[in-house]
């Protein structure tokens, strides 16, 4: 019997583990199965090895099972350590933590563990380490997260409008790209990483910027990827680039772009009255690049090209980032489920 793959199969596989384990009845169905192949006569690192739990694990639900039945595979209450703070400091907490910790009379920007700790004493006379209060913010439904910028002069009204034209995507008659231009710089770009306790990883880094400029264009409803590298950003480079997405894609096209000058330029008002049956551009509200779904791509492959690497010369970084936008050209479902929501 042939043997199914699919692409970027360990994304899926870690998609439906968490999704499995996300609630109670997920994880008691996923010991269900799990338990299931061991009755079928599978051994507990057979099991281990095809579910990925560990077998000791494994034969403690069997031994549940065995002792409590089905009702032995449930979530079992765990209680922990009382709170120190009540259900009402605790829902007091949560509302001071959604401000600024400057409208709580401090005088910095954002909380913390030390300030966290500092300011339970303070105000509930209670005593927690920072790790504790580290612990705290996930309990309390906070985690680390970087913000995004958004332009102060964008229109939210204006933005929600603008997306409705996301029901073309239901429209098969329709080609809905988005275009975008982007710079990779040789120079490292460092974000944070899992890496032994008390050894701080380093990255080689050049000392010079040099940096490779790409014009890309998604396909919204395949997930297809064209790019063409070009050392800068005119109405010559991007109409070589509206060229060529003409001659790779049949069919009409509906271009998302954003208001770069080079979009707009004179010297290409020829090429798009002549394919004008072709090609329509939807040019994005001013001050909206996040509208863009492209965008998206060009964060993924950072992360999963150009971050915390090294690249020794320029055209090092040119094979690594042409190699990934070449597994990229055919429809896959990566790109797709990436850019699905508009």
């Amino acid at each position: 019997m042939r043997r199914i793959t699919i692409p970027d199969a360990e994304s899926f596989i870690a998609a439906i583990q968490d999704e499995l384990s996300r609630t109670k009845e997920g994880r008691y169905f996923h010991r269900l199965a799990v338990v299931l192949h061991v009755l079928r006569g599978a051994s507990t690192y057979e099991a281990s090895r095809a579910f990925g739990f560990s077998s000791r694990t494994i034969e403690y639900w069997v031994k549940r099972l065995a002792s409590n039945g089905l009702n032995g595979l449930w979530d079992g209450k765990h209680p922990g350590r009382p709170s120190r703070l009540s259900a009402l400091q605790i829902q007091q907490l949560r509302k001071e933590l959604r401000r600024s910790p400057r409208d709580t009379g401090y005088d910095q920007n954002l909380w913390d563990g030390v300030l966290l700790s500092h300011h339970l004493e303070k105000n509930y006379s209670v005593l927690l380490s920072v790790r504790q209060c580290q612990r705290l913010f996930h309990q309390m439904g906070f985690s680390l997260q970087r913000p995004r910028r958004k332009a102060s002069e964008a229109d939210p009204l204006q933005q929600e409008s603008f997306k409705k034209f996301s029901e073309w995507m239901k429209d098969p008659t329709v080609q809905l790209w988005c275009e975008d231009e982007v710079h990779f710089q040789r120079h490292s770009s460092l974000i944070r990483m899992w890496a032994p306790k008390g050894q701080q990883p380093r990255v080689f880094s050049p000392s010079v910027r040099h940096k490779l400029g790409f014009l890309g264009a998604l396909n919204l409803k395949t997930g297809s990827l064209l790019t063409k590298e070009a050392q800068i950003f005119n109405a010559e480079t991007f109409g070589d680039f509206i060229r060529y997405l003409l001659e790779s894609t049949p069919g009409k096209i509906y271009l998302i772009l954003d208001n770069a000058k080079w979009h707009r330029a004179k010297g290409l008002k020829d090429l798009f009255e002549s394919n004008q049956d072709r090609l329509v551009r939807i040019f994005l509200l001013p001050y909206s690049p996040e509208l863009n779904p492209v965008e998206r791509v060009w964060r993924i492959t950072r992360r999963q090209v150009t971050h915390n690497r090294y690249f020794p010369s320029l055209t090092d970084l040119r094979i690594a980032l042409v190699s990934q936008f070449t597994r990229w050209e055919q429809p896959n479902g990566t790109l797709k489920v990436l850019c699905a929501n508009i």
